[in-house]
């Protein structure tokens, strides 16, 4: 009796439980930090620089950070939605995989200037997608992911610089646009 006590007690089970827990919530933290970050229309802050008081290297670290670590961050997440989509369409061809990611992304980071709100409903349905998928088929992780899967990096490097550039130039294009706007803008109140 008391064996059949302890065994229920130190069941291995709960170490399962605490384990898969843990990861579920980790994995979902992540997401809610990803999302909430890439819905963002400014990612990080650099003020820019006053053009009567500032110096070329203060509008060079400006730009840069719209021209290259922006476009790289935003690279990064589409890395991972990439990945949750590769996950969730084992059978879809690679390119069209990459092809959703960036266009996933691209309307994440339009939708942020428009509305940030709007661009975080977009941001989270790719993650929550992959969350319900796992949580509904447990086994879903041991039969749709495998290692092979993820050489689709090292083949389609040249796509993934392609898409890259496309990030640059579209938060390029989102900025311009965005700057002028609030000029008009400014200028009608007047």
């Amino acid at each position: 009796m008391l064996q059949q006590a302890l065994d229920f007690v130190l069941d291995p089970i709960y170490l399962r439980i605490v384990i898969v827990t843990l990861l579920v919530f980790i994995g979902m933290w992540l997401l809610w930090k990803t999302y909430m970050h890439l819905s963002k229309k400014n990612l990080f802050e650099l003020h820019r620089p006053k053009d009567k008081d500032a110096t070329f290297w203060n509008k060079a670290a400006y730009w840069l950070k719209y021209l290259l670590v922006l476009p790289l961050l935003i690279f990064f997440w589409f890395v991972i939605f990439v990945v949750c989509l590769r996950v969730l369409t084992l059978k879809t061809d690679p390119a069209d995989i990459m092809f959703l990611g960036i266009v996933l992304i691209s309307s994440i980071r339009i939708a942020a200037y428009f509305n940030e709100r709007m661009a975080e409903d977009l941001a989270k349905m790719l993650p929550l997608t992959l969350l319900a998928a796992i949580i509904l088929s447990p086994s879903f992780i041991s039969t749709n992911i495998r290692i092979e899967d993820l050489y689709v990096f090292k083949t389609e490097f040249m796509r993934f610089a392609k898409y890259l550039l496309f990030i640059i130039v579209l938060e390029f294009v989102l900025k311009v646009v965005n700057r002028l706007i609030k000029k008009f803008s400014a200028s009608q109140g007047q």
